[in-house]
């Protein structure tokens, strides 16, 4: 029993042994970095939202409210991500909304949802975000 024990000891030690043995020490890798070697132009931000101004532009006399998404659905890319609305346009009250687009995707999915009193019928549009564009209008019919 003891020679058991002496045993189960020495693999102990040699296990600590092997494991505390760090790299080698010619480790180039883990030289530091003088921070003046940094360079970057004036205008570099890490940012990748962008300001856009969605406008929901119905036909007229129908009622009903726009749901924004910013991805689609991972199962099925013709529809959105429903966890993933960012806001609701009642175009009766304000028909734009400013959103801080933070989406990975380039995309926004508008869905209109009429009223009961509304003749519309229910839509999904998507739209493509470009890095240079600002405001976009949707119409529903």
């Amino acid at each position: 029993m003891k020679t058991s024990n002496a045993s189960l000891l020495a693999l102990m030690i040699a296990t600590l042994t092997l494991a505390s043995c760090g790299g080698s020490s010619d480790d180039k890798a883990a030289a530091p970095v003088d921070s003046t070697e940094l360079v970057a132009k004036e205008n570099f931000s890490f940012r990748t939202d962008q300001k856009i101004t969605v406008t929901v532009q119905p036909a007229t006399g129908a009622e009903g409210v726009a749901n924004v998404y910013t991805a689609s659905d991972k199962g099925n890319a013709d529809r959105p991500d429903y966890l993933s609305r960012v806001t609701t346009i009642r175009p009766d009250l304000e028909a734009s909304a400013k959103i801080n687009y933070t989406g990975t995707e380039g995309i926004l999915w508008i869905e209109w949802l009429p009223s009961i009193n509304s003749d519309s019928p229910e839509s999904l549009t998507k739209l493509t975000i470009s890095s240079n564009q600002t405001t976009y209008y949707v119409d529903v019919q």
